[in-house]
């Protein structure tokens, strides 16, 4: 039978003071708090995910044919002591060797990635995890100038079992709708009919909408066409795959207001960086470390791009500790003194792709997603809105196909579309040389993979490369 903390857990008191500090102390923590005082904070974050790792078997392991001990690691600085954990470590170790030997396992609950840079991964979250992810929200809609009492918030994601999206969603209805009845938000799934989300973003007027590129593209186009009167939004939250330049361009002339980049995973539980009024993406970097590594897993230099290593320095169930999965190109910026008021490190240039979806050529040289994006340069250039959707396919080591979605209505007129197939296709050439074959073709419409919104670049497996 369960005990009344069970049936109501928001009401015991190892759940509800975090809560309650992730909603009144720790979203105002970057703007009120010193450098010196953060650093302190992280540390301390650190040392209780380093005992509490330990206890976890996939990790213990790890740790102990290292000759790691948590008495060893005081704070941050000693990071580099501590190996990287992959995926497939969190993977050969599910269900049983991811959480610590103590923990309830009734407490736990079960996510799936959507395996957008590999094979998906299971591993667990919790409410305490998500407490935290609600802070970090809160502080993005603090920066934003909206507030989560009065704001109308509109969230457009994937409804999907286990999905981190729908994993939130159950905990903000069945707990923290237990204080607040959050009749200013609204939760729509991003696989519904588009014309059925329409209707619901017109009845609900919301003040911010967050959901994927993919998303707001197919929105935009309607709303282009005269639907959506009443949908006057604020501004967009937009993350979970690559925005191009071209797309939000296109998104924020539809809505008529200026959309923001933030980045986060299921296994971060929450947003690692958003981005600021001044166009910089900041980390929470008094919930995350964030290091970028070289392909031989060596620490990249300040400015130096490579693949994200998170270290989440909150929350139970599944820890991630310098967790080498996420498998994103980015660039760090340690030391940035932002025209917004935050000193925080960044990412420069925003998320450059996933190293899975990278472009490779025959002589080496390897492109992330956003660096082979020249598409939206070509139309950006061109000052045009007629291709309402592109997608770039490495079908072969020396092929690139790259399909355009036109829209029909904006056909006529200059620049035509053999135009812009001309241009992009001599955009493509300049870059690639002569020896890959550029294909461009117009499609009817870009699919989106189940449950999955369309990636900006697909890579064929390198077998059939």
């Amino acid at each position: 039978m369960k005990n009344f903390y069970e049936i109501n857990p928001i009401i015991n008191p190892a759940n509800s003071i975090p809560l309650i500090k992730n909603i009144y102390i720790n979203p105002y923590r970057l703007h009120n708090y010193t450098t010196k005082k953060i650093h302190k904070i992280r540390d301390n974050y650190f040392r209780k995910m380093i005992k509490y790792t330990y206890n976890t078997p996939v990790y213990q392991e790890i740790y102990k044919k290292s000759g790691i001990n948590p008495s060893d690691i005081q704070g941050l600085e000693g990071i580099k002591k501590i190996p990287f954990i992959e995926k497939k470590d969190i993977s050969r170790g599910y269900p049983n060797n991811i959480l610590p030997k103590n923990y309830d396992h009734r407490k736990a609950t079960k996510v799936c990635t959507s395996g957008s840079s590999g094979k998906p991964l299971n591993f667990y979250t919790d409410f305490i995890t998500y407490s935290y992810s609600i802070g970090i929200f809160l502080r993005e809609l603090k920066i934003y100038g909206l507030h989560w009492k009065n704001s109308r918030i509109a969230h457009i994601g994937n409804a999907s079992p286990n999905k981190i999206d729908n994993v939130h969603e159950k905990y903000l209805k069945s707990k923290v709708n237990i204080i607040n009845s959050l009749k200013n938000y609204i939760f729509i799934n991003a696989f519904e009919p588009v014309n059925l989300i329409i209707k619901k973003l017109n009845e609900f007027k919301p003040d911010l909408i967050i959901s994927y590129p993919a998303t707001f593209q197919k929105l935009a186009y309607f709303i282009k066409r005269g639907e959506g009167n009443k949908i006057n939004p604020r501004l967009l939250n937009v993350g979970g795959y690559i925005l191009d330049k071209y797309t939000k361009n296109y998104v924020e002339d539809a809505f008529n207001c200026k959309m923001f980049n933030v980045y986060g995973s299921a296994e971060s539980g929450g947003d690692i960086a958003f981005e600021c009024m001044k166009g910089n993406l900041h980390i929470n970097y008094d919930y995350y470390h964030i290091e970028v590594i070289d392909d031989k897993k060596r620490i990249c230099d300040d400015g130096e791009q490579g693949q994200i290593v998170l270290t989440r320095l909150f929350g139970k169930a599944t820890p991630f500790i310098r967790y080498t999965g996420l498998n994103d190109w980015v660039t760090l910026e340690q030391d940035h003194s932002c025209e917004c008021g935050l000193n925080t490190p960044i990412i420069k240039n925003g998320i450059e792709g996933r190293a899975n979806t990278s472009v490779i050529l025959p002589d080496g040289r390897v492109f992330p997603s956003a660096a082979f994006d020249h598409v939206s340069t070509v139309l950006n250039d061109l000052n045009t809105h007629k291709i309402r959707q592109f997608q770039i396919i490495q079908k072969k080591l020396n092929v690139i196909k790259i399909n355009l979605v036109v829209d029909n209505e904006l056909r006529k007129g200059k620049p035509t579309i053999s135009e812009i197939i001309k241009e992009i296709q001599s955009n493509y050439e300049k870059l690639v040389g002569p020896d890959i074959q550029i294909i461009i073709e117009e499609v009817d419409e870009i699919k989106s993979l189940p449950n999955k919104p369309s990636p900006l670049v697909i890579q064929l497996s390198n077998d059939k490369l």
